[in-house]
């Protein structure tokens, strides 16, 4: 693809943050530099690209708008506080205002053979994956040592470089850190705790005291006692679900990174940025899936067919309005269709399968709600009870095992199903994938979230009651899953 040469009048970082461009070139006062790729971007106001510049690969920043020049400063000052506190961070190559752009430009090295931390962290063993997270929880009390924190605490704000044996942690992002004299105790946890939510639960949760010891190590801390290991516990759990709740509840109902949000009267639209541009075209399908006879589910509630776009097997999930009574219960509250986008991209985020949520239609006249339609990929696989007819015992036993890898999982973080029947569940690929969402919750009170999963568990063993074969196989591989906590028992299953 050919790199387009901008002209004077277009100002192609100013489209480069809006989405308009990926490729071109930037006459700097320091020579010529390329642009072959858009990482991240902020409309208006930030974008981040990657190129080269006198035959180095480089990483570009861009800032935009009224508060650019606050917020290069800003970044600059996270670099040198990076840098004088003995921390990795990528080199500054070179810093400008530029009138004809409009912005300032920060121009860093790109770090070699380098991964972003959740790239390293999918790709590699368990035992790897345990040794980056204490390195990680090492670097942080470098961090909190020197009274920084990180606002932003992601962990695509580390990059990894592996060579041979040796793993080196950098840090980016100079713009989310801010200084303080000294951290108290309860700050430094906190960003620690925000840090380690974003990972997986179980293996946090059976790793965590060697965690916190890497970083007690780091900061010649004596220690934690259990008190303060549970204390922690608590601090994750809080961060994680407030982290859930910004994104699901929130970010996916507006323009962001991974939703796009069309008005097509009388519908509002929220699409992946995967489909997009297709607004139009599913609307067309939605009068003519409903019109075929491959329904999966025809109730007065909701009905859902499986259908074809694109080449494309989908699942769309109608909502209906039974009557007058219903419609106006149901007129000026969330649909059900949202509740079911919001939590299908809760569990994406978690890393829990589901069918990927593709489009969130809603149909509202002077903003009263009339239809919704909730639009997922097609999930092939075995429901719960199909298990027995095609799997042998060790295929049941493996399936079982990994079922109950799922909800002690969802126990851990909080979440509830709420519908917890057979059909809501399928088997493909060694994996369980969770269908049916629109009565999932988060809860933030633990007590009440323990109370949820227990009916969850009365539910699902409810499914195998007539197939006491089956029911042996599951009841034995939660057990083993469960250990000592006491939810099994006070669910009544023994």
């Amino acid at each position: 693809m050919a790199i387009r040469k901008m002209t004077v009048s277009q100002n192609p970082l100013l489209e480069a943050s809006n989405g308009h461009q990926t490729r071109f070139e930037l006459e700097l006062h320091s020579g010529t530099l390329q642009v072959n790729d858009v990482v991240r971007k902020l409309p208006n106001r930030r974008v981040v690209m990657h190129g080269w510049m006198d035959g180095r690969e480089v990483f570009i920043k861009a800032f935009l708008g009224p508060s650019a020049q606050r917020y290069a400063e800003r970044d600059l000052a996270g670099v040198r506080s990076f840098q004088q506190a003995g921390v990795l961070t990528p080199h500054l190559h070179y810093q400008e205002y530029s009138s004809r752009y409009q912005s300032w430009i920060l121009v860093f090295e790109a770090v070699k053979q380098a991964n972003s931390v959740m790239e390293y962290y999918s790709s590699h063993s368990l035992q790897a994956r345990s040794n980056l997270l204490k390195q990680l929880s090492a670097t942080l009390a470098k961090h909190h040592h020197a009274g920084l924190i990180q606002k932003d605490m992601h962990p695509n704000n580390f990059l990894i470089q592996k060579h041979r044996n040796q793993v080196k942690i950098y840090c980016l992002d100079g713009d989310a850190v801010r200084v303080f004299r000294q951290l108290t105790y309860a700050q430094s946890m906190l960003n620690l705790a925000t840090l380690l939510c974003k990972f997986d639960v179980l293996e946090v949760n059976n790793q965590l005291p060697e965690y916190l010891q890497s970083y007690a190590k780091a900061r010649a801390w004596q220690p934690f006692t259990e008190p303060q290991i549970q204390n922690f516990r608590d601090m994750m759990r809080s961060a994680r679900l407030e982290m859930l709740s910004q994104y699901a509840d929130k970010k996916v109902f507006r323009d962001c990174s991974d939703v796009k949000v069309q008005k097509i009267a009388p519908y509002l639209l929220r699409l992946s940025k995967n489909i997009y541009t297709q607004a139009e075209k599913l609307i067309d399908s939605l009068s003519r899936a409903f019109q075929q006879s491959d329904y999966l589910k025809r109730g007065n509630t909701c009905s859902v067919v499986r259908y074809q776009v694109n080449q494309q097997s989908i699942v769309i999930k109608r909502y209906n309005i039974k009557n007058i009574w219903h419609g106006l219960s149901r007129g000026l509250r969330a649909s059900r269709a949202s509740l079911s986008w919001g939590n299908a991209h809760r569990l994406n985020l978690l890393g829990i399968p589901t069918g990927q949520p593709l489009a969130l239609i809603e149909k509202r006249i002077f903003g009263w709600q009339l239809q919704s339609y909730f639009i997922s990929r097609f999930v092939p696989g075995l429901s719960l009870k199909d298990l027995p007819q095609h799997m042998n015992k060790t295929q049941l036993k493996q399936a079982a095992e990994a079922l109950a890898e799922l909800f002690y999982r969802m126990h851990l973080i909080g979440i509830s199903h709420g519908d917890c029947k057979s059909d809501n569940f399928k088997y493909d690929q060694h994996c369980w994938w969770i269908l049916d969402l629109d009565s999932m919750q988060q809860h933030s009170s633990e007590k009440r979230a323990s109370q949820a999963h227990i009916r969850d568990l009365k539910r699902l063993f409810a499914n195998w009651k007539a197939d006491d074969t089956l029911y042996n196989v599951m009841l034995s591989a939660f057990a083993k899953r469960y250990g000592n906590d006491p939810v099994l028992r006070m669910a009544g299953l023994q």
